[in-house]
């Protein structure tokens, strides 16, 4: 099972699954659509045994496109690792201080942000697609660690931006582009093109504005520009509305 590691300490484990096309469902991690649930599970356990990872220990959120984050415990190790319907509901963010509890989120274009802050012990993920980000739920997420846990350092956290469609393909009407507008701040990241009367946002970028306004310094902020539409190693559901899914872990062991 291919996948990537994030440039993180030894303490820290953040990786993306790649798409693989010798794999169960092409390397696919989300069970939600799987039409072979044990291929799925056998890409999971495949993709963390590699790092020495079980995935007994892996907790995921249902993602419903929501500005939730939620505190990971010990008791709810497991939750979302063999079952969908499992997973921490009405979430898209996960941030933990446990060590060895794995968090994991599922993106096939939407933007995976994996963070941590090493004094503390603080890991997370978050799921922003564009309603995510419209919604503001990398900002929420870290003003929520701030205000419940003044022992993080915010200016220590640091930030992988990963694989996410680019401003290239993604392609908005009118709806969207108002919504990123009304953000007050997006506007260098929003382009028009004329031939397609279409706007383009790198939605990215506006994330990464997000986490800079939580007081996180840009030069913590890591943004692999990596297209998922463009590239044969990833899921895109813009291009071809594929139910698979990447999956992006982080760790601290």
């Amino acid at each position: 099972m291919t996948t990537f590691r994030y440039p993180s300490p030894d303490s820290i484990i953040a990786l993306t699954s790649l798409r693989q096309v010798d794999q169960p469902e092409e390397g696919n991690f989300g069970l939600r659509q799987a039409k072979d649930q044990a291929g799925v599970i056998a890409n999971r356990q495949a993709a963390l045994e590699a790092y020495g990872l079980s995935l007994d220990k892996l907790v995921m959120p249902q993602q419903t496109h929501s500005a939730h984050c939620y505190q990971v415990g010990r008791e709810d190790i497991g939750r979302g690792a063999r079952s969908a319907e499992t997973g921490i509901a009405d979430c898209d963010g996960l941030y933990t201080f446990d060590k060895g509890v794995i968090l994991g989120i599922l993106t096939a274009d939407c933007v995976p942000v994996l963070f941590y802050e090493e004094a503390s012990g603080l890991v997370g993920a978050i799921h922003s697609g564009w309603r995510g980000t419209v919604q503001e739920i990398s900002r929420k997420a870290f003003d929520q660690i701030k205000e419940a846990h003044p022992q993080v350092a915010i200016d220590q956290v640091q930030v992988h931006i990963g694989p996410a469609l680019s401003q290239e393909k993604f392609e908005v009407q009118a709806d969207a582009y108002q919504a990123f507008q009304a953000l007050g701040y997006a506007d260098d990241a929003i382009s028009y093109r004329e031939t397609s009367q279409r706007w383009h946002i790198d939605n990215q970028a506006v994330v990464a504005k997000q986490c800079q306004l939580s007081g996180i310094p840009a030069a913590n902020i890591h943004i692999h520009h990596h297209c998922t539409y463009q590239n044969p190693d990833s899921f895109s559901y813009r291009q071809n509305q594929t139910s698979y899914r990447h999956g992006h872990v982080i760790v601290r062991v």
